[in-house]
């Protein structure tokens, strides 16, 4: 089985699982592409035993961590089945934190078998209420105020948005942003419907709105146009195949 390349609304991740081998080669190329689509997948993997490590006992077990490196936001290969419940909490604090990419955990059997009879069984951070928080950082004030300058002197602002708005449930704040400052919102990335598609301020539905700049733009220019005086960046990753910098994270 492989993962989905993105996730689309309403999900906020997903989960998909392989068994060793084959199995887990045919994912790689998803697990790939959910990576640059900047995608909280789950990748679920069985794999060998603790008892084979070393070896070469049966010929289509493989080590899977060594091969999702560099595709993947963090992954880890369960030895200690008294420690699952914590090394789930690391996955899903990866998966809900930050920039949004593919977290594999690989399970041997060992792992797989292993039964428990209550909660004293188990080592460090079974209990999320113990450890996790909700709680957000938030922007510093003085970067707001100059946010807003930018804004209030800016002849052609727009509005790139993408994934993190959508991870974020940060669709309401963007639409009053977007009408509120009067400025055109142009959707990027796997995750379509941050805007309503047919709203004025809408580049879809409203191509007329990126005239003032003096031509229509597609997507690429909206990029890398300079005839636009202010670009906000929401949710988006900043890599070298888009707009040609490193990957930062907006």
């Amino acid at each position: 089985m492989r993962p989905m390349p993105f996730v689309v609304p309403p999900v906020r991740g997903a989960a998909t699982s392989g068994t060793e081998g084959p199995g887990f080669t045919d994912m790689i190329g998803a697990i790939s592409a959910a990576n640059s689509a900047r995608s909280p997948i789950l990748v679920l993997a069985s794999n060998k035993t603790i008892f084979a490590e070393d070896t070469e006992q049966g010929i289509q077990d493989q080590y899977q961590q060594p091969l999702t490196e560099g595709i993947k936001k963090y992954g880890k290969r369960l030895i200690t089945p008294s420690r699952t419940w914590e090394y789930a909490g690391y996955a899903f604090r990866q998966l809900k934190g930050g920039v949004p990419k593919p977290v594999h955990i690989d399970f041997p059997a060992e792992i797989a078998r292993a039964r428990f009879d209550d909660a004293t069984e188990l080592e460090f951070f079974y209990d999320k209420t113990k450890y996790r928080t909700e709680t957000k950082p938030h922007p510093d004030p003085k970067a707001i105020d100059q946010a807003v300058q930018m804004l209030r002197s800016a002849e052609r602002p727009i509005i790139v948005s993408s994934n993190g708005v959508f991870y974020s449930k940060a669709w309401n704040a963007l639409r009053r942003l977007a009408e509120r400052a009067q400025i055109p919102v142009v959707e990027s990335g796997a995750m379509k419907g941050q805007f309503p598609a047919d709203h004025e301020l809408s580049v879809d539905a409203a191509p007329m709105a990126l005239m003032s700049a003096g031509r229509c733009l597609a997507c690429w220019a909206v990029l890398h146009a300079d005839a636009w005086g202010v670009r906000i960046w929401t949710g988006y990753a900043l890599h070298s195949n888009r707009s040609g910098s490193r990957g930062y994270w907006s």
